[in-house]
């Protein structure tokens, strides 16, 4: 293609359209550098927060374990208090009735 041959207001006018993309293509870039800067701060939010909601799950379930460790530690102290009290008791009375045989048996 000879280019002499080109009227001069042609070559302005591609010049234009040439300038008008590269200005195009500025502003995408910067709209798309501007969007990873912004899911990038997003997501090290959302890392802080899922950091603080896991920490506070597991203050929840430590204090929940804890709570129902304390609760099967009452209830076997009971059961054990409950077992000594009988087992006392059987004994006592035990006792009793063998000192009742030994008194009868040698009167």
């Amino acid at each position: 293609m000879d280019y002499y041959l080109i009227e001069p207001e042609i070559i302005k006018d591609l010049y234009q359209m040439e300038q008008t993309i590269v200005e195009d293509i500025t502003i995408m870039k910067k709209k798309v550098q501007d969007t990873q800067e912004g899911l990038l701060k997003d997501n090290m939010r959302m890392n802080e927060e899922m950091k603080k909601l896991v920490e506070e799950n597991l203050k929840n379930q430590f204090y929940n374990l804890k709570q129902e460790l304390k609760e099967t530690e009452e209830e076997q102290k009971s059961k054990i208090s409950k077992i000594k009290w009988k087992t006392g008791l059987i004994t006592f009375l035990m006792r009793l009735l063998l000192s009742a045989i030994w008194f009868l048996t040698h009167k």
